[in-house]
């Protein structure tokens, strides 16, 4: 089991970007974002990485849509 950090951080930096230069606000302040959690074995182990940036690309657009807000 693995988390996504990477994800974390992208998303994380994105927003705050976003949010300090007030391009974007918040819709509710305090929600919870998921950032995934993959299970890893032999079978999936060379396909991880790209599950991980695919997760991280929806999760990114779904942040957008649905928790800030435009301007």
């Amino acid at each position: 089991m693995v988390q996504n950090p990477v994800g974390q951080a992208e998303i994380g930096t994105w927003a705050l970007a976003l949010l300090q230069t007030k391009q974007r606000t918040v819709r509710d302040p305090g929600v919870r974002v998921d950032s995934g959690s993959f299970v890893v074995d032999k079978a999936n182990v060379s396909a991880y990485d790209t599950a991980r940036q695919t997760k991280t690309a929806e999760l990114k657009q779904r942040f957008a849509d649905r928790i800030l807000n435009c301007g």
